[in-house]
């Protein structure tokens, strides 16, 4: 079974990233570069872009903020957004920046 956004119905994809490259797309998201962050997914997952552009439409690009409403108590990884139901990647890239 997969697990799909429950607000637009897209397959949620597992990522493996490494810790290099969660800190270069952290990078890209404090500076606000978000086809650069898609670009970098493409490349480095070898994702088709569709799927890359997917995925950071579900990034949220503040930790604990859902990306679609801006509810600010998101407490997972990969959670449903208890507001508005969109799926986030609420990856916690903080851990390794700045």
């Amino acid at each position: 079974m997969e697990d799909k956004c429950p607000r637009c119905n897209w397959t949620i994809h597992d990522l493996a990233l490494s810790p290099v490259l969660e800190q270069q797309l952290y990078d890209l998201i404090r500076r606000g570069e978000k086809m650069r962050f898609v670009q970098l997914l493409y490349r480095s997952l070898d994702i088709d872009l569709v799927t890359a552009k997917e995925i950071m439409v579900h990034q949220n690009f503040d930790y604990g903020v859902c990306v679609r409403c801006g509810y600010e108590q998101l407490n997972q990884e990969r959670i449903c957004c208890p507001n508005c139901q969109a799926f986030n990647y609420n990856l916690n890239f903080q851990t390794t920046a700045e």
